[in-house]
């Protein structure tokens, strides 16, 4: 038996409660950076591997290229023995990108006798208790070729060159996974805006500044925790967007003008924002385009000269900026 499931705090929980059989963490941000459909999985591996040695989030490439390999050849091992599998995700962006990919590698082992099941939750696996795992995989039930089905679409809309297909994907979803749609909506969200270039989670860290500084440690559960029905960003993702707005060629963000003396903890930082990010709020700055922001989202590069896909706020569709 092999579960699978989001990271090493869901690992601990589930090993803490008894489950029996193998436990594996899939341990990738896949909201932020390339997830690229049009490459071999060993390809796309590398790539991501590349992107998240790059953001800083691991020592070099290699390291999480042999992670996701170890990773991705346990589930192989599974899916070729007849193993049965049991995939444990959350209803959050997060979990909803990690368990389509599990499905989607699992679809070519659909009809060989591999036992699929699956625990869908709306609730954080890290916080249950023993009995709250227990519950939850009492409730666990087959896969269905739907499933299989809306995954293959869904991933196929996320990591295609056209975002437009995310819409669609929306569109005609059949609830077969029921956290799937709003999960879409949500990564549609982290597109700029078409009024002031800003993605839904930069719009929301600059709204938390408008009243006066903050430290960060105020200003992560401010900028996320408050806002949002289902909580997916991790402090280091966050660290990463807060970077990216401060290194911008016209920064949104900037450094406090208290800063505690000598404070050795980085979260005590404060931050503050700019007149231009003041402006991007207002849609008079667009920090998209004045700022040349080069950013993966799935399949989809911005920037770059890259077409200007748009989040529409008012219609909340994707759109092609002219």
């Amino acid at each position: 038996m092999l579960h699978v499931t989001n990271g090493g705090s869901a690992v601990s929980v589930l090993l803490h409660a008894g489950i029996e059989g193998d436990l594996l963490a899939w341990n990738d941000v896949l909201h932020e950076g390339p997830v690229r459909g049009e490459l071999a999985p060993a390809d796309r591996r590398r790539e991501r591997a590349a992107f998240i040695a790059s953001e800083g989030w691991a020592e070099t490439v290699e390291e999480v290229d042999a992670a996701f390999r170890a990773r991705d050849a346990r589930l192989a091992t599974a899916r070729a023995d007849g193993e049965a599998i049991t995939l444990w995700f959350e209803h959050d962006l997060y979990d909803q990108w990690q368990l389509l990919e599990v499905l989607v590698t699992c679809a070519a082992s659909a009809g060989t006798g591999v036992a699929l099941e699956l625990v869908l939750t709306d609730d954080y696996i890290g916080h249950f208790r023993p009995h709250d795992v227990h519950a939850a995989h009492a409730r666990r039930r087959n896969a269905t070729a739907v499933d299989l089905a809306d995954a293959i679409s869904a991933w196929e809309a996320l990591t295609g060159a056209d975002p437009r297909a995310i819409d669609a994907a929306i569109a005609v979803d059949t609830d077969a996974l029921p956290h799937l749609a709003a999960a879409l909506r949500r990564h549609a969200e982290e597109y700029p805006d078409t009024k002031g270039g800003l993605s839904r989670t930069e719009r929301q860290l600059l709204e938390a500044l408008t009243d006066g500084p903050r430290t960060l440690r105020a200003l992560f559960p401010a900028t996320h925790h408050e806002r949002e029905g289902a909580i997916f960003l991790g402090d280091t993702v966050f660290l990463s967007i807060v970077a990216r707005l401060a290194r911008a060629a016209t920064p949104l963000v900037r450094a406090g003008a208290a800063e505690p003396d000598g404070a050795r903890d980085a979260w005590a930082r404060t931050l503050e924002i700019t007149p231009a990010g003041r402006d991007a709020l207002a849609g008079t700055f667009d920090h998209a385009r004045a700022n040349r922001v080069v950013r993966w989202l799935g399949g989809v590069v911005l920037g770059s000269n890259a077409p200007d896909w748009r989040y529409d706020r008012e219609t909340e569709r994707l759109t092609l900026s002219r």
